[in-house]
């Protein structure tokens, strides 16, 4: 189930967050539909040091595809499914 976030909890999400954190860096990832592309993403990510990933209307990083692609890169990117 896929809901859009408006540009309001949007902002309280990206405030939240910048709260609880310190020079730490997450990105929101929106409808990657493709298991594959998303493990290629968790493994950029893991290489540039990203904290945090969002992920809206995309595959669990759990399912098969994603870590086969991740190749383990997803053990060091925390992922919040929305």
């Amino acid at each position: 189930m896929t809901r859009n976030l408006g540009g309001t909890e949007l902002k309280r999400l990206h405030r939240d967050w910048r709260r609880r954190n310190d020079r730490k860096m997450a990105l929101m990832l929106d409808g990657v539909q493709n298991p594959f592309n998303l493990g290629s993403i968790l493994r950029t990510a893991a290489a540039y040091s990203v904290d945090h990933l969002w992920l809206v209307g995309s595959p669990s990083p759990n399912d098969a595809k994603v870590q086969k692609t991740a190749l383990g890169s997803q053990k060091f990117v925390t992922t919040t499914s929305c």
